[in-house]
């Protein structure tokens, strides 16, 4: 039997491991070995439930706010549009009564009743001027004609009223003509003065029916809800378009991640010059980086005793890559069966 010295074998072994070590310290960040040389201490993976994908929580972040924009657009319109009518109507009324004022003013102060019968008789009656009148300063009728309310329901001299049928119904109810009550839902009377030297002699009195301004207010509402219906579903599109667009790339980001769970290194082909594709280099590369360290581990599994290995994984973060003198002692003998003696031994 033989004893001799041997301080440099754990040097060796050392030597033999640092690049390997070297390698894994600095990709032991990505993750730890799947193999079976892996520490068995690992922490539990979380498992996340089901959630909103992100590509919708995108489209709604972005596009919750330009529908408000849209359907505000769409009511500011509406009413905009529904005040401009409203003055050209009233400016229209306005400009007819004012015009029937001047005509009868000088038969009015003259008291020429034909004439005032006549001057009234040639106003054309439309679908929106539906009845005319003048009365004296006293507030009788000189004449009228078309549907024109009872004077005394309605306040003789003020410059604009607001009608209803029930302002028409003794004249109705008189004539006892079939007329149709909603024509008269939404009428307007108008008055101007007959004036001459700052003397009021009468007045001059139009009834406009505002029904044909409302049903083309109508379809002008009916344009515009269209037009914004159909704003509101490109929008959609564009929105749902774009978000996918921009979450696709982090869809690859995803699947490569779950295949490197599994054990899967294949990398990521995508190309892209912005801070996805940053990412995506930063994924691709610590795939690289897993990859040659499971070679690492398999190597060492190789050339190494399992425990040994083992222990070099799992301290690889105090690894000491210096030599180190120890004292063994090497056995030699020619003992049938001294291998798988020594082996049994303590």
């Amino acid at each position: 039997m033989h004893q001799e010295p041997a301080k440099h074998s754990i040097a060796q072994a050392n030597a033999a491991t640092g690049a390997a070590a070297q390698a894994i310290a600095n990709d032991a960040h990505y993750g730890a070995p799947h193999d079976d040389l892996a520490p068995a201490d690992q922490a539990p993976r979380r498992r996340f439930a089901m959630r909103t994908p992100m590509w919708l929580n995108i489209s709604i972040s972005f596009g919750l706010p330009f529908f408000a924009c849209i359907i505000a657009l769409g009511l500011m319109s509406l009413n905009s549009q529904r005040d401009f009518q409203q003055r050209q109507l009233d400016e229209f009324a306005n400009v007819i009564t004012r015009q029937l004022a001047a005509t009868l003013t000088e038969p009015v102060f003259a008291d020429a009743l034909l004439e005032v019968k006549v001057l009234i008789g040639q106003v054309p009656l439309t679908r929106n001027v539906i009845g005319v009148a003048a009365v004296d300063h006293r507030g009788q009728a000189l004449a009228s004609a078309g549907h024109f309310p009872p004077l005394e329901n309605i306040e003789v001299g003020e410059n604009k009223q607001l009608l209803s049928p029930a302002h028409f119904y003794p004249e109705m109810g008189r004539s006892h003509a079939s007329l149709d009550l909603n024509r008269y839902r939404d009428t307007v009377l108008y008055s101007a003065p007959a004036i001459f030297r700052d003397v009021v002699g009468g007045h001059a009195m139009v009834v406009i029916d505002r029904e044909a301004m409302n049903a083309q207010f109508e379809q002008m509402r009916i344009a515009i809800i269209f037009a914004t219906a159909v704003m509101t579903l490109f929008l959609v599109g564009v929105v749902v378009w774009g978000s996918r667009r921009v979450v696709s790339p982090m869809r690859s980001i995803v699947d490569a991640a779950k295949r490197i769970q599994h054990g899967d290194r294949t990398l990521i082909l995508e190309r892209r010059d912005d801070e996805l594709g940053q990412l995506i280099s930063a994924i691709n590369d610590m795939t690289r980086g897993l990859s040659e360290k499971s070679q690492i581990e398999r190597a060492l599994g190789k050339f190494l005793a399992h425990d040994v290995a083992a222990k070099i994984l799992q301290e690889i973060d105090t690894v000491d890559l210096r030599g180190e003198n120890v004292e063994a002692t090497v056995l030699f003998a020619d003992i049938v069966g001294f291998t798988s003696m020594s082996e049994r031994m303590s």
